[in-house]
């Protein structure tokens, strides 16, 4: 069970420990005005059976008194008289202390039940937290009111229920209001200093985590309020109260993970320098990335026709006719063509992107100072590559089309024509059709030199290939895109065959 579902489970268990505990104190507290008001006895008899709904069969001592004073109450009924019902008030009575006294103890169990629930599913929060944290290069880390600690993540190495965890890396510290929140053990093993007072902050943290607080919209706002210039991001599961309305005030990238949603707020984002242009390549309508000055829509294929509103790759110099066959290289082409003005260019699908930072679990896209660090460091991004083992790349493009003799040829027609332009890389092209692991789908992140480069050499031979494969099977039925999966493989054999640093993004995303 994951953090949400225990949460809703352990909410839905205190609904009923509150009715059940609130029928004991209306019995015990209106025993002696039955005595002249004996019809709300019939009230009583209602609420006691809703009772015995929500206890179950597991709660006999409680459900026996419950029984007994549904007994007295039916007996009570019967008497006609005040000074009747006077006569037995006190046995009603006796029976609801004894019984406040049963359900009090009963809740009390079942809380101390749930605080276990809750702190497991708390921990696999932290681990989400932790995996984040490692994901955002985060080092120095400020703990508010002690989150780790309370989680049980003492030391930083331990087995957790979801999988052995360590981070060592980190530098934590811990803030509370009294220094006696936090245990010997945790200053010996987790936290590095203790701070009680904000002023006392004088570190520039990576991170800042916000965990402990009691999760609504109103107190998670006070301690942002609090600590926004005190770090780099700030961290915060996701409100139990007022979602939508933290998200609205604050730019805060979300995490989907089993164990509920985590909010990222990052307190020092870069603006946008206008170097970088990632476009989002589609053939049908599709949403649009809200960062309209990062994202660059293109519809692949557009050729002349009306489209649906975004610009095509068939102005200027252009290859879109070609669609039907290349797929979304035409629109590849257009940017290599038209496009002079950025200096770093990346590639998307309409429903393929890569993520912000890299990180798995965020549903947010990557942003221009993630590509600008990145490559700071290297020349090309790319998806990280997928295991196709047991088949080889190859292989596993021969069975998408099925022994249809147009992929055939295309295989023929692309490694003999790329063995006439470039005959060096023939033996790259050989060694990754027969690889067992594959960057797919033609995404990609380049320097502007590297782009001009691989699309230099990618249409001095792929065009070709499709005009001479375009009379091989002019008379026969086959799948008109063989060419365009051949070229999406060769922005590997182009990479073996280069001195290209490159980078693999871990993170991915299908939408």
């Amino acid at each position: 069970m994951n953090y949400i579902e225990v949460r809703k489970a352990i909410r839905a268990i205190n609904q009923k420990l509150e009715y059940i505990s609130e029928i004991g104190k209306l019995l015990l507290g209106n025993t002696k005005s039955l005595v002249n008001n004996p019809e709300i006895a019939e009230e009583f008899i209602k609420a006691i059976d809703i009772c015995f709904d929500m206890l179950g069969s597991n709660e006999k001592e409680i459900i026996e008194d419950l029984r007994k004073y549904t007994i007295f109450l039916n007996e009570l009924l019967k008497i006609p008289t005040a000074e009747g019902r006077m006569a037995v008030i006190e046995i009603g009575n006796e029976i609801a202390i004894d019984l406040n006294i049963k359900i009090e103890g009963f809740i009390n169990r079942i809380k101390r039940q749930n605080e276990g629930k809750i702190a497991s599913s708390e921990q696999g929060i932290l681990y989400e937290v932790i995996k984040i944290l490692k994901s955002l290069k985060c080092n120095k880390i400020l703990d508010v009111n002690n989150s780790l600690e309370k989680g049980e993540l003492i030391c930083k190495r331990f087995d957790s229920p979801y999988e052995y965890l360590s981070f060592d890396d980190f530098e934590i510290d811990s803030f509370v209001n009294n220094r006696e929140e936090v245990s010997i053990e945790a200053c010996e093993n987790l936290y590095g200093t203790v701070l009680e007072n904000c002023n006392s902050i004088v570190e520039n943290y990576d991170a800042i985590l916000v965990l402990n607080e009691v999760n609504t919209t109103d107190s998670v706002v006070k301690r942002i309020e609090e600590f926004k210039d005190k770090g780099h991001y700030i961290v915060i599961k996701a409100p139990e109260e007022g979602d939508r309305d933290i998200r609205e005030r604050y730019p805060f990238k979300c995490f989907q993970t089993v164990h509920g949603k985590i909010y990222v707020l990052d307190r020092q984002p870069k603006e946008y320098t206008g170097q970088t242009a990632l476009y989002v390549v589609g053939h049908k309508p599709f949403e649009i990335p809200k960062d309209s000055k990062l994202y660059f829509p293109i519809h692949a294929g557009k050729n002349g026709k009306e489209g649906f509103g975004i610009p095509g790759d068939d102005t200027g110099d252009n290859i879109s006719n070609m669609n039907p066959y290349i797929n979304e290289l035409t629109a590849v082409y257009w940017i290599w063509k038209n496009d002079k003005e950025h200096k770093y260019i990346g590639i998307n699908h309409y429903r393929r992107y890569f993520s912000w930072k890299g990180c798995f679990e965020t549903t947010e896209l990557v942003t221009e100072d993630t590509v600008v660090d990145l490559l700071e460091k290297c020349d090309v991004v790319i998806v990280d590559p997928l295991s196709l083992y047991p088949d080889t790349v190859a292989e596993t493009t021969e069975k998408i089309f099925e022994g249809d003799l147009g992929y055939i040829k295309a295989y023929e027609r692309t490694r003999e024509v790329l063995g006439r332009v470039h005959p060096d890389d023939v033996k790259h092209f050989d060694k990754v059709m027969n690889q067992y692991k594959f960057a797919a789908c033609n995404v990609f992140i380049m320097k502007r030199e590297f782009f001009d480069e691989y699309c230099e050499w990618l249409f001095g031979f792929i065009l070709d290939a499709l005009n001479e494969w375009l009379k091989d099977v002019k008379d026969e039925k086959v799948n008109n895109r063989a060419i365009g999966f051949m070229g999406e493989r060769m922005l590997a054999v182009w990479l073996k065959g280069h001195h290209v640093r490159v980078k693999p993004l871990h993170g991915f995303k299908i939408l």
